[in-house]
């Protein structure tokens, strides 16, 4: 069996999931969804963007999907894309950045101007030449995850390139 610790919000019945398969048809994704009538969607730009498009013509699907936002991952969010996203479900659309060996890495508040470090889960730095950047400079991202105990990774180079901030 896989042992699966309960995180708190898990022991008060908050934020329960439920998840659909990314190989059903997007047509019966987006008849599933409206059948879950979800608070929250998290999920693939390119997905939901296909999901947009069916519901986009369908009032009927279009009415029962109301998330009160929607959370992208995984994969480049484009501004097109979540205007388009955003119209069609009538909710704002965040940003996530993540790796599959750290999850969560950083994430957009409510204001949407840049993203968060998840300072709980990870440290980041940005490095050139294993030193840090300089304000304003280009680095590849450097992560140490505080909560992977059985195979800790730290200072993992993770393949992604950021500028720092100016300031």
């Amino acid at each position: 069996p896989t042992y699966h610790r309960k995180k708190i919000h898990e022991y008060f019945g908050l934020m329960r999931k439920q998840w659909l398969s990314s190989t059903l048809p997007p047509e019966r994704q987006v008849s599933d969804l409206a059948r879950m009538r979800p608070e929250i969607i998290y999920g693939f730009p390119t997905t939901l963007v296909v999901m947009a498009k069916i519901a986009e013509n369908d009032k009927r699907l279009r009415e029962r999907i109301r998330p009160r936002f929607i959370i992208s991952h995984a994969e480049t969010l484009f501004e097109d894309s979540r205007k388009y996203i955003g119209r069609v479900f009538g909710c704002p659309v965040y940003n996530e950045y993540g790796a599959t060996e750290f999850t969560r890495i950083a994430w957009e508040c409510g204001a949407r101007e840049g993203l968060h470090v998840d300072i709980d889960s990870v440290i980041m730095e940005i490095v050139k030449d294993g030193r840090p950047c300089a304000p304003g400079q280009p680095g590849e991202i450097v992560l140490t995850s505080l909560h992977n105990y059985a195979m800790p990774l730290i200072r993992y180079r993770i393949g992604c390139l950021l500028y720092t901030s100016p300031s």
